[in-house]
């Protein structure tokens, strides 16, 4: 008996996931089964970390994965441009929580090498050498070096960490960071109404 490879049947799951990947269009905000199948994609790509050091999934490698991650980049950009998009904060957390690069330019350059990802002991010095020369670790995100991005990633990485969540944070890290001074709480904490007003 002969079955054409196009008239296979996906369980519904498969299909939910290939339409968050881009193969159809998710309604933003809605919450449910969508999300399930976004969890489900960033469980797979937390796994792809694991395995290869990198959030990059070649198109060719991997075709879902891949697209999928594309698609978030995408979506970031919309949400940062501010227009619609199905990225919101809890996303973007969960994403920084494993070293996600937003700036690929949508998966195209896939194999960029270490302008790109440099390894955790380069942006340190890096960071060291900033703190010689400003005398603390606070790097505005808009550093143009890239490092205040990465700075920022290390205390979603830390915060993930402290929750018992996946991370690649760990206690020597967090050790090197703690000799710069560097603060893994936000650095603006929300103002109160009787802030800035003389009693």
């Amino acid at each position: 008996m002969h079955q054409q490879p196009s008239q296979r049947r996906l369980p519904a799951q498969s299909m939910t996931a290939r339409a968050r990947a881009g193969g159809g269009r998710p309604s933003p905000g809605k919450k449910g089964e969508g999300n399930a199948s976004w969890d489900d994609r960033f469980t797979q790509l937390a796994l792809w970390k694991a395995q290869k050091g990198s959030c990059d999934v070649p198109v060719k490698d991997d075709p879902q994965l891949g697209r999928w991650v594309r698609t978030q980049r995408q979506a970031y950009r919309q949400r940062a441009e501010g227009k619609p998009s199905t990225m919101n904060d809890e996303r973007v957390g969960l994403l920084e929580s494993i070293a996600f690069d937003w700036k690929l330019n949508a998966g195209r350059r896939q194999t960029t090498p270490r302008n790109k990802h440099r390894s955790w002991d380069e942006w340190l010095e890096e960071l060291r050498s900033y703190h010689a020369s400003n005398g603390h670790s606070n790097v505005p995100q808009k550093d143009p070096s890239g490092l205040g991005l990465w700075v920022s990633k290390q205390r979603q990485n830390w915060k993930a960490w402290m929750a018992g969540e996946p991370s690649p944070m760990t206690r020597e890290r967090i050790a090197a960071l703690e000799e710069l001074n560097f603060q893994f709480q936000s650095l603006v904490p929300p103002r109160t109404p009787w802030e800035g007003k003389s009693m």
